[in-house]
């Protein structure tokens, strides 16, 4: 049983995690008791507009009934298919994060190992050999020449180093040229032009090539990424403001309001007198109950104090 529980506790703080964009202030208990107050609450009103169409108690009960647990479950599903795209855009988040450390702190040989594993899953490409830091390869009948960058210390790769790179595939005769790195391109290689010379130049950063890896399948270990997503949503709960969460004042207020309405339908409609007024009763009691929970934390708190 206290299995269930902690399985069902973990599971309201991952569910209030990824809805609530991390921010986790309830606790299961409280999320237990505003589901149940809401039904409640629908049942009510579904209950009063039913009795009132019908003047049958047990059909309106039975009408109720359904139409609370229908909305209740159209609820649950469109809420499970809200998380369930949620939780793989986390994963995907935090899949590229990790793996953008990763390729910071690629050896040559791990970079090499990588593109290759690239270029045997993309179409048209043939003939990849190893020549220095390039890879020369043929992509769909063109000469293509392939460098890694790794630049010294997380430095930017600069127009210099582009033009470097460009000038020494042409004189080998390649007209299509891709440029990895394993950090940026400054801002100004991009504004290089070679349209002149006739060659296709490719700059890939660090973005697109995590991109391309995830694509064919090159990803981290899903236990790794679970533990990262893990880690953050614990680091989230408010200890203070869970065990204040089912007891504030505002929600008191929220219920006494409902009390006093219910208590004014019930003067002004003489047939329903005795549920308007069993309606404002519940309600009255839940304020009474939550300000008194509220009145004893705060008493226990500066006792501590």
């Amino acid at each position: 049983m206290k299995t269930l529980i902690r399985n069902m506790m973990s599971k309201s703080v991952e569910k209030s995690y990824y809805l609530k964009k991390g921010k986790y202030n309830k606790s299961f208990i409280s999320k237990l008791f505003d589901f149940i107050i809401s039904r409640l609450l629908l049942f009510i009103v579904s209950y009063i507009i039913s009795i009132q169409k019908t003047h049958r108690i047990i059909a309106s009960i039975i009408i109720s009934l359904g139409l609370t647990i229908g909305i209740s479950i159209i609820l649950y599903l469109h809420e499970e298919k809200v998380l369930k795209q949620k939780k793989l855009d986390k994963f995907n988040e935090v899949s590229h994060s990790y793996l953008k450390k990763q390729i910071s702190t690629f050896t040559y040989e791990e970079f090499n190992y990588i593109l290759k594993t690239i270029l045997s899953n993309t179409p048209g490409i043939s003939n990849v050999q190893n020549v220095d830091t390039y890879i020369y390869a043929t992509y769909f009948g063109a000469k293509t020449a392939i460098y890694l960058d790794i630049p010294i210390n997380g430095e930017f790769t600069y127009p210099g180093k582009i033009t470097k790179i460009t000038r020494n595939a042409i004189e080998n005769g390649y007209n299509k040229i891709w440029i990895f790195s394993t950090n940026e391109f400054s801002s100004e290689c991009f504004n290089l032009n070679f349209k002149s010379l006739d060659i296709e130049l490719k700059l890939i950063s660090p973005d697109e090539l995590i991109n391309i890896m995830l694509n064919i399948g090159i990803k981290p270990k899903q236990k790794i990424i679970e533990k990262i997503i893990q880690n953050e949503i614990y680091s989230t709960v408010n200890v203070s403001n869970i065990k204040k969460s089912i007891i504030k004042n505002d929600k008191a207020k929220s219920f006494l309001i409902f009390s006093i309405l219910f208590l004014v339908l019930s003067f002004i409609s003489d047939k329903l007198f005795l549920y308007y007024l069993l309606c404002a009763v519940i309600f009255l009691c839940i304020a009474l109950v939550i300000y008194l929970l509220n009145k004893t934390i705060n008493l226990d708190e500066s006792k501590i104090k």
